[in-house]
């Protein structure tokens, strides 16, 4: 009987060493999240002229850039899951369970680089796909993501392809660019270095817009 008393006290003292063992080994969970880093528009107050007159009329509508659509952001497979990736070699991926985007990577790059396009002034207005009903824009940009990647153990890479069209579908401009940012601190510091690859993509994509 007392070996028996012994033997389940044995078992249940290595069942509650191997839990405690497992809490102890479970790594902490952190969030990432992307951020829009273009510079809020802010319009300058109206001067009033000494005189009393009134201020100058604003613009003619002509002259504020037509509204623009994003059509749904393309990414492949590997790139939409919400751990951050790691580019060990050209043919080698690690995936970080530990170290998550905060959403899913669709929704985050699509918001920020609405966000900072509208900053930017690329538009009167920057709507993403789904349109409104009877409200189509006149220009569709559409964007696809290739690489979003922490490349080695330092350097965050971002390449991009993206073609804007009008109304009747006809290209009107397409390009193609890879960013690099460094990341100090590895995955801690790539949503940083991500989002200043994203602005980077904004800037070039507000500089073609607004070309003649």
């Amino acid at each position: 009987m007392m070996q028996r008393r012994l033997a389940m006290a044995l078992l249940a003292a290595a069942g509650s060493l191997a839990l405690m063992t497992g809490c102890l080994r479970r790594a902490e969970v952190r969030h990432y999240a992307l951020r829009p880093l273009a510079a809020p528009m802010v319009p300058s107050p109206a001067a009033v002229p000494s005189d009393g007159a009134l201020p100058a009329a604003p613009p003619p509508a002509a002259s504020v850039p037509a509204a623009l659509g994003l059509s749904p952001l393309r990414l492949p497979l590997h790139l939409r899951q919400t751990a951050m990736v790691q580019r060990a070699d050209a043919h080698r991926l690690v995936y970080h369970d530990n170290d998550l985007w905060a959403d899913s990577p669709e929704e985050a790059i699509g918001e920020v680089l609405r966000e900072n396009l509208v900053r930017l002034g690329a538009a009167s207005a920057v709507w993403r796909h789904p349109w409104r009903a009877g409200s189509a824009p006149p220009r569709r940009l559409a964007i696809e993501i290739t690489a979003f990647e922490l490349c080695g153990p330092q350097e965050a890479i971002l390449e991009a392809r993206w073609e804007l069209r009008d109304d009747r579908d006809a290209v009107l401009h397409r390009a193609g660019a890879a960013y690099r940012e460094p990341a100090a601190d590895g995955l801690g510091t790539l949503a940083e270095a991500q989002s200043r690859a994203l602005l980077r993509l904004s800037q070039d994509i507000a500089a073609a817009l607004s070309a003649p």
